[in-house]
């Protein structure tokens, strides 16, 4: 039996290898992409990949991130507790590190009450403080804001809410995922307060946000006056 020739040896040699991370990264895009089912498709095989690595923080990470796209794709809370258990107990085989506080992040932003959720973030925020986790510590403090406001705590809410958009915009952070999320708990805010100035004031702050960044993205979160006036088809009504 002939075997492979030198040729094929060598391209299978010079083959990138397909890790973990590559599904990530590309699952990641297409999630921006808004080809969501394709999105979770490559997540799920870079949380088995990254399970079966041995690096059970980045795979607790990534099931925690797709339980709650469970629900925001197909309403499916049984398949968002499965994958908020199994993150659970990924993350309970390794020691105390940032990824448990995404966890019980993203774990109380569905399942909490206000009262449960202004704990968790407080614990959240001592984590990513000590770990220099200055993503997390943003969502946490947007969070914690939305669940002062919730509870009657407006001034108090609000002004968290203030801290985690100057992190947000600034550029302070690595994610846009988390700059996003922060900015979509901001809008709830001020929409359950009735702080619609506010509102105004940060969406201004997101759209040169976004333009500076050049992530037009995040522009499909403005109110539609304010998306055209970032894009350059009109006044900023109101301003």
């Amino acid at each position: 039996m002939i075997g492979p020739t030198p040729k094929l040896i060598l391209r299978r040699l010079c083959k990138p290898a397909i890790t973990p991370e590559t599904f990530d990264g590309l699952g990641i895009a297409l999630w921006w992409l808004n080809q969501i089912d394709a999105a979770h498709e490559q997540r799920i095989a870079a949380f088995v990949g990254y399970k079966k690595q041995g690096n059970m923080r980045r795979a607790g990470f990534v099931a925690a991130w797709l339980a709650r796209e469970q629900v925001f794709l197909d309403g499916n809370q049984s398949a968002m507790k499965g994958w908020f258990a199994r993150a659970e107990r990924l993350l309970n085989t390794v020691n105390p590190c940032p990824e448990q506080g995404w966890l019980a992040l993203f774990r109380a932003s569905m399942l909490a009450t206000p009262a449960e959720l202004a704990q968790v973030t407080d614990q959240t925020l001592e984590l990513a403080r000590k770990s220099d986790e200055y993503d997390l510590e943003a969502l946490a403090l947007a969070f914690s804001g939305l669940a002062q406001v919730t509870l009657g705590n407006v001034a108090r809410g609000m002004a968290l809410i203030d801290e985690a958009m100057v992190s947000a915009t600034s550029g302070e952070l690595d994610n846009y995922m988390t700059v996003s999320e922060i900015f979509c708990v901001t809008l709830s805010s001020c929409e359950l307060a009735g702080d619609f100035v506010r509102t105004e004031h940060w969406c201004e702050a997101a759209s040169n946000y976004a333009q500076r960044h050049n992530c037009p993205f995040s522009l499909g979160l403005l109110p539609n006056d304010l998306w055209k006036s970032a894009n350059g088809n009109g006044p900023l009504e109101g301003g």
